[in-house]
């Protein structure tokens, strides 16, 4: 295993997009997380604006880049920009706002339009004024279900939930880039040992299909060599059958043809001597 790299001072880098309505209290909840502040200033965002903050989850050190946008209409196509390669999406809205709770199903619809896959988080920001609270918890939950999204319920000015909201995504983010990290592997673990066992399979096949061959081929070969043989044989019987009867009849008659019949016997003994040899031959080489 290779050592590990004392220089870098992350393990992984995430990208976090703050999105929601104008003054749902997004830059708030940056600062306070980032840098442990809050000014109460409602001095809207232009366009876009960044911080950066390492946790340390389950023994991994997280970069988190998160990226504080603007709520307002005509910002819209500069910060749509921003979803490219985002890991997490905050959607924020204010629970004493029931407007920008109703805007929430308009802002989940921008991710999904933009990002093909990607973790949400759902917050009620500036829950520390009960008494205008519009928005309840109860109805939150509900829709939060509805969508299969987390809920948080935060103050940035009383620093409520607000660092258990960044490590809840964050910590969902790292949970399932793990998943994926082991299954890829387990992928490659499996086709590598795949490809071993397929190779010794088509090894030993190989190996018995030719085997297979050879004892054909040489099979073939007997029995077409032992078919020419009786052809060879039958044609020999078929021509010299009425030469010996020619003879015989001659040999009665002119008793100076015994010699040349005895010679011309002899002679054709040979095809059917060679014929034996070669079908002892092939036998051999089949067995």
């Amino acid at each position: 295993m290779l050592p590990k790299d004392t220089t870098k001072d992350h393990d992984h880098i995430f990208k976090l997009l703050i999105i929601g309505d104008s003054a749902v209290g997004k830059s708030s909840l940056l600062l306070r997380f980032a840098d442990n502040a809050f000014t109460g200033s409602s001095i809207p965002t232009i366009g876009v604006d960044f911080k950066i903050k390492t946790l340390n989850i389950e023994g991994q050190r997280i970069k988190l880049q998160i990226w504080d946008t603007a709520g307002q209409e005509r910002f819209r196509c500069i910060t749509g920009t921003y979803y490219r390669g985002t890991h997490g999406v905050i959607v924020v809205y204010s629970v004493t706002s029931a407007e920008s709770f109703a805007s929430v199903q308009r802002w989940l619809e921008e991710i999904d339009n933009n990002c093909d896959v990607v973790n949400r988080i759902l917050v009620g920001n500036k829950d520390d004024d009960p008494e205008n609270k519009v928005v309840l918890r109860e109805d939150a939950e509900a829709y939060a279900k509805q969508m299969g999204i987390q809920l948080f319920e935060t103050s940035a000015k009383e620093n409520k939930n607000v660092d258990e909201m960044f490590y809840a995504i964050a910590h969902s983010i790292l949970k399932k880039k793990l998943e994926s990290e082991a299954r890829e592997k387990s992928r490659g673990s499996k086709a590598l040992h795949g490809g071993e066992r397929l190779g010794l399979d088509r090894g030993g096949s190989a190996m018995h299909g030719k085997a297979k061959k050879c004892c054909s081929r040489q099979l073939f070969n007997f029995i077409w060599w032992l078919v020419i043989l009786v052809f060879l044989s039958w044609w020999i019987a078929c021509i010299c059958f009425p030469i010996f009867t020619v003879l015989s009849v001659l040999e009665s008659c002119i008793p100076s043809l015994g010699k040349f019949a005895d010679v011309f016997l002899e002679g054709a003994k040979f095809p059917r001597k060679c014929a034996q040899n070669m079908v002892r031959m092939n036998s051999y080489d089949a067995f």
